[in-house]
């Protein structure tokens, strides 16, 4: 074949791949283009998730209260806090010892003891029976001292004069009332009556260095001593209050004066009590809340605690607490959330309080077991290890973090204990599990909006059953990055270096975002 004809044949099957390739070029250019284009020209199906999307203008909000009356929304496998059912509130488990003081107790068989304190290095109890023990828990020795002079009597109280070194003891009788000094020596017990009055009402007594305010009804008088006699008996101009009650206390520095009226009905014709308290430095009264509280629940003032540091409780029904402490701006805390219906046990009694270490111990004197302890801005109930006895009675302990429970069994014998705060359990962190607070429709969003608790907690969220877990802030509202529809919370109590801390939570409010229906 002549060359010419070759060479040209070459040409025209190399044009004819070249035009079969540029058109599969181009049509492959055309698919591309249709597969990019078409999808915007038609309707978008919806997508799976909402992962990236702006928020919906359609969410849902619902909440959640958790008061922690009960752990019925608590998840209790997992969850490590302590839970104190009497107080609702979860906090790291306290640590304390509890130690019977066998060389008492087994002297005071048969002895009922009605109230107890102690004052420089002995305690002194007087008994339902009308006899005075002298008790040191130095040499853990009992002296009964049981003057004829005090037979009979009802011995309603009992209080130290810290610069005499003396007791006074106070005793009703067939609607009379005495006092009487003791001048406990290693020696002997010396007894003398120093006062004798017509009682109007129930009687109380609350002494400071050298004088006694001495309750008689609503009236009020004040006894100064000079060695073992009185060199004093006056009587008190008090403020201006239309009092149906009135109680007494004191501190280390002042005393207190508790008042209660009777309002009647209120609008809603339910009761209404009006109450305020003063202090009282042997010449004037000051008043210490700004305005008067009211209650529906008739109560009873106590006061306990030091000049730096102190408390006051109307115990009722319903209690009420406020704290006061010497700070720089000198401090008043509502504690009334500490002496709700559980804790008061349904009915209300008038506390009895200590101050140690600076923690608060609340017991109920001689009407029913109660032991509360109040610290770090948290209470703890710890009535249950008195649960066998029929009421208690404390006293300052001998040594720090202390007190002395002298507690009363069901056949009328005291037994002694000395209870010692060792604070709380800082081995390890502590957690708090919810159980399911939303189940349903996808979660879009959750914040905690209310957190009545103490520094120390850290807070998460789970959208899906607890699987994966989200750190949240009070108050700060938290989107979910991936769907769910199981929403859970978790608090987490980190361990204090300062033993006597707890982190505690005792009641909290979840809000919550959810969509209207499940995407597809």
């Amino acid at each position: 074949m002549p060359s010419g004809k070759l060479g040209s044949k070459a040409k025209s099957d190399f044009l004819d791949f070249f035009r079969s390739v540029s058109l599969l070029v181009i049509l492959a250019g055309i698919v591309f283009l249709a597969y990019k284009i078409i999808p915007f020209l038609l309707p978008r199906a919806p997508e799976e998730t909402y992962e990236s999307v702006e928020e919906p203008l359609n969410l849902v909000e619902s909440s959640f209260t958790e008061t922690f009356s009960g752990i019925g929304w608590i998840d209790t496998e997992k969850t490590t806090a302590w839970h104190d059912l009497k107080t609702s509130s979860f906090m790291l488990p306290p640590k304390y010892e509890l130690r019977e003081l066998n060389n008492f107790t087994s002297l005071l068989s048969g002895v009922e003891i009605v109230n107890f304190q102690k004052g420089g290095y002995d305690c002194v109890a007087v008994c339902k029976k009308g006899e005075i023990l002298v008790l040191n828990p130095v040499n853990k020795k009992i002296v009964n001292i049981s003057p004829a002079q005090t037979a009979g009597y009802n011995l309603v109280g009992l209080d130290y004069l810290a610069n005499g070194g003396e007791w006074v003891v106070l005793g009703e009788k067939d609607g009379n009332a005495k006092v009487w000094i003791i001048n406990v020596s290693p020696a002997e017990a010396v007894l003398r009556e120093i006062a004798a009055l017509g009682a109007k009402g129930d009687v109380g007594i609350a002494c400071l260095r050298d004088k006694c305010l001495l309750r008689n009804g609503i009236d009020v008088q004040l006894l100064t001593f000079s060695g073992s006699r009185t060199s004093a008996i006056s009587g008190v101009q008090l403020p201006v209050f239309d009092a149906a009650g009135m109680q007494i206390g004191r501190t280390d520095a002042f005393w207190l004066i508790g008042f209660v009226a009777d309002n009647g009905e209120n609008e809603f014709g339910r009761a209404e009590y009006r109450s305020s308290f003063y202090k009282f430095d042997g010449e004037k009264f000051a008043r210490v809340l700004e305005k008067d509280f009211i209650s529906e629940y008739r109560g009873d003032f106590s006061f306990g605690g030091t000049s730096a540091d102190w408390l006051a409780i109307y115990g009722a029904y319903q209690g009420q607490a406020w704290h006061f402490s010497a700070t720089e701006n000198y401090m008043t805390e509502n504690w009334s959330r500490f002496f709700g219906i559980r804790v008061m046990e349904e009915k209300g009694f008038k506390p009895q309080i200590l101050e140690n270490g600076g923690a608060f111990y609340i017991g109920a004197g001689n009407s029913l077991p109660k032991l509360l302890k109040v610290e770090s801005n948290t209470a703890t109930d710890l009535s249950r290890l008195l649960k066998d006895f029929r009421y208690n009675i404390l006293a300052e302990g001998s040594e720090a973090n202390s007190v002395l429970i002298a507690a009363i069994d069901q056949e009328g014998s005291t037994r002694i204990f000395m209870f010692k705060n060792l604070g709380f359990d800082q081995s390890v962190n502590r957690a708090i599990y919810s159980k399911s607070v939303h189940s349903g429709n996808p979660i879009w969003s959750a914040r905690f909006s209310y957190i009545e608790g103490t520094v120390g907690l850290r807070l998460y969220f789970s959208a899906d059953g607890g699987e994966e877990w989200v750190e949240a802030r009070n108050g700060e509202k938290t989107v979910f990055e991936k769907s769910g529809t199981d929403l859970r919370w978790r608090a987490i109590l980190e361990k204090q270096k300062p033993k006597f801390v707890t982190p505690s939570l005792n009641l909290l409010e979840v809000k919550y975002e959810v969509l209207p229906v499940i995407p597809n």
